[in-house]
């Protein structure tokens, strides 16, 4: 009956013999004033057998009220006094019972500090052998755990989370009084703050009374931060949440990012760990997220959905999102190149919380079309013969060659459609015979030729392709161009036209680099109206730029993805007629030998008449003379 052997230790050598000896505890012994047993050791047995009580506490050695202990060990006693044991109880109450969430603001930026809760303390001392003071250690510590800092109980000091105040209690009860502050901007008002109380005999050893060890020493505390929650103190969250794209289309390029902006809206209660979800189709990573308009400051986490699929999910103003709460934020994917993308791109926006109805889930999906962004040169190659030119002398058919050559310098195989234009008859009498068009296939890096068909073939990355257009350019009557010019001095014409290469891919899944196509200059015309899909040619008469030669250029007009035009010089010479010269020359010859020999026979005439007069005048002048003496001669002539 007197619990024999609830408690057994082995102790140390108690008699001197060089043996441990055990002790063994009878609490409930002589009248439940418990006894202790010794066992000591033997050499033989390894124990005594006969017990051997060494200790007593019947006596009150000091009169003071309180039972001595004496215990014997080698024919020598040794007395332990008691001291007065005390039983403390401690109280803790808090004002208000909740935190007001009606000042926590944390859009402004200052730092003000409010007033939480206020505590009071009391600690109870109850004798349990007599009337003494007790001097004890208790500390208050508020949200210790939390590295930022909710509460504190200096409002000049925010890293006061702690208090340690030293006090001797008497037999009254004893209270002390506490404030508690925090912060203007308390991000998490869903968890509770702890406040710990607890309490403690500094130098117990020394002291003339000790702390009951089984009083209840320490104690947690929670205090709640307000909830307004319209049923039932029930708080259900309703999240709304939209999206748009910021581009028309997701464009897949060597560097490009896809924007996306998002709207989250609380309609309901208080929405406690919330987090917005977005999940799309393969291609997208997550670069960046920011917040361009809210009501009241929103922070976020974001990490990848990894087990879910393509995605990510952040956290939104954990754990509270305000009731009436508004952010819209702008979240940047890296577009990946490397994979092959589908015609379209989906993506699903959804907000949920731990307290969302779960009836009303909030979730949006949209669809997107994708392009890939293409790099295209399309080039004129050298040696290309763009320039002919016919005599009247000479008039054969001369040929044509121009080389078109498409690039393709981007990172993607895309399907090309390529269309050769030039006119066949350009006027009445000159036209385009014999035209061919011949397909130079180009091979990549290793070796894999390109398959190509004249009206469509994939034109695969860093490759080329080349188009060369072969015809011959005949006049059936190249004199009629005799008549515009003089026979004698000849000239020179030219006639001008344009060959064009258009080249074409599936404009709703590719798109051409830095093209804009309001920006074209080739527009069609089609009777004045523009339109999208036919082409057309009209001729022109411009002024040479020397001033002196017209010439006719055919320009032709088309709506088209790359455009290239070649323009064709055919020049014609009439050279000055010959015959017509030499003969112009001798009809001119004889008709001025005509002229001439009349001339001459004219002063011939007058030449005749002007002599005979002169000699009638000069036998007048003889007859009138005297007569002189003269010989025989002259009178004889004279007289003859």
């Amino acid at each position: 009956m007197g619990r024999f052997g609830t408690t057994i230790s082995s102790l140390a050598d108690l008699n001197g013999d060089g043996l441990r000896d055990v002790a063994v505890g009878a609490p409930l012994e002589d009248d439940n004033h418990g006894a202790v047993y010794i066992y000591l050791g033997d050499r033989n047995s390894g124990m005594q057998p006969h017990l051997q009580p060494a200790i007593d506490g019947d006596g009150d050695l000091g009169h003071d009220g309180l039972p001595d202990i004496v215990v014997g060990s080698q024919e020598a006693a040794v007395v332990l006094r008691s001291k007065p044991v005390y039983n403390v109880e401690a109280h803790l109450s808090i004002h208000p019972e909740v935190i007001s969430i009606d000042k926590i603001d944390c859009v402004s930026s200052d730092h003000e500090v409010l007033p939480m809760v206020n505590l009071t303390t009391c600690f109870n001392l109850k004798e349990a052998t007599a009337n003494l003071t007790l001097g004890i250690l208790y500390t208050l510590s508020v949200d210790l755990m939390r590295q930022t800092h909710r509460g504190f109980f200096s409002p000049t000091d925010k890293k006061t989370k702690s208090l340690h105040i030293h006090y001797n209690l008497t037999t009254q009860a004893t209270c002390f009084n506490h404030s508690v502050f925090m912060p203007k901007c308390v991000k998490d008002t869903l968890a509770p703050i702890p406040i710990k109380l607890n309490f403690s005999q500094p130098d117990n050893e020394n002291a003339i009374a000790v702390l009951n060890t089984d009083s209840k020493k320490e104690a947690i505390f929670e205090i709640s931060f307000e909830k307004r929650c319209k049923r039932n103190n029930t708080c259900i969250a309703e999240l709304d949440v939209d999206f748009n794209f910021m581009t028309p289309k997701l464009l897949v390029s060597e560097q490009s990012y896809f924007n996306v902006s998002m709207l989250l809206v609380n309609n309901g209660d208080d929405s406690y760990n919330t987090s917005l979800t977005v999940l799309h189709s393969p291609g997208l990573s997550f670069s960046s997220i920011s917040v361009t308009k809210a009501t009241r400051q929103t922070l976020y986490k974001c990490y990848d959905l990894k087990e879910e699929g393509d995605g990510i999910q952040c956290g939104i103003s954990h754990p509270v999102y305000r009731s009436g709460s508004s952010a819209t934020f702008h979240l940047s994917f890296h577009v990946i190149k490397d994979i092959d993308w589908n015609d379209t791109m989906t993506m699903t926006v959804f907000g949920q919380s731990d307290n969302t109805n779960s009836s009303r889930i909030g979730s949006v999906t949209k669809t997107i079309k994708v392009q890939y962004e293409i790099r295209m040169a399309v080039t004129v190659k050298e040696g290309s013969v763009t320039y002919l030119n016919f005599t009247t002398g000479d008039n054969k058919p001369q040929k044509m060659v121009i080389t078109y050559q498409i690039d393709n310098t981007g990172f993607k195989d895309f399907p090309v459609n390529v269309s050769l234009y030039f006119p066949k008859q350009v006027q009445e009498n000159f036209e385009l015979i014999n035209y061919q068009v011949f397909v130079q296939k180009d091979c990549t890096q290793k070796k894999e030729c390109i398959v190509t068909q004249c009206n469509s073939f994939s034109l695969k990355k860093h490759s080329s392709a080349a188009f060369t257009l072969q015809a011959d350019v005949h006049f059936r009557d190249i004199h009629r161009y005799v008549k515009e010019f003089s026979p004698f001095t000849g000239g020179r014409t030219e006639i001008r036209f344009k060959s064009l290469i258009r080249v074409d891919t599936d404009r709703s899944r590719y798109v051409l680099a830095s093209y804009n196509e309001k920006s074209s200059k080739i527009k069609l015309l089609k009777n004045g109206q523009v339109t999208e899909n036919d082409q057309t040619a009209k001729w022109v008469r411009r002024k040479h730029p020397n001033g002196h030669r017209e010439y006719r250029e055919q320009l032709f007009t088309t709506c088209i993805l790359c455009p290239k035009q070649s323009e064709v010089r055919v020049e014609i010479i009439v050279l000055p007629n010959q015959w017509v010269i030499i003969g112009t020359g001798a009809g001119a010859g004889l008709v001025l030998l005509i002229i001439i020999k009349l001339i001459l026979c004219k002063l011939s005439y007058f030449t005749r008449k002007n002599l005979s007069l002169d000699e009638r005048v000069k036998g007048i002048a003889f007859s009138k003379t005297p007569k002189q003496p003269t010989n025989g001669l002259i009178g004889g002539t004279v007289s003859k």
